[in-house]
């Protein structure tokens, strides 16, 4: 069975930004409490449904958030909220290079 909806993790907008370009994506009002951090962009390539969530950014400080904790909220929330059938969480917010890759 194809996947219908794609989930992408991205912990940084700087990471995220050439891939919400490069796919056309556009924000959107996220249907999670909009006074938590994670930012969302969707849109539609190659027939599949793609949900782009940014983990946000720290009010105080004004940078990316990023680590396990900010990962896991907006992967919670994007799951919840949407009807995802493959997550892929890549760059900061998957650990690539701790990983080996």
């Amino acid at each position: 069975m194809a996947n219908r909806r794609i989930g992408i993790v991205k912990a940084m907008l700087a990471e995220a930004s050439p891939l919400i370009k490069r796919l056309e994506l556009r924000e959107t009002p996220a249907p999670w409490d909009d006074r938590l951090p994670p930012r969302l962009w969707t849109g539609t390539h190659a027939g599949v449904e793609i949900d782009l969530v940014w983990l946000g950014q720290d009010d105080r400080h004004g940078v990316d958030l990023i680590g396990t904790s900010a990962a896991t909220l907006a992967t919670t929330l994007l799951l919840t909220h949407r009807a995802i059938d493959l997550v892929i969480s890549a760059g900061t917010a998957g650990g690539f290079v701790s990983r080996g890759g």
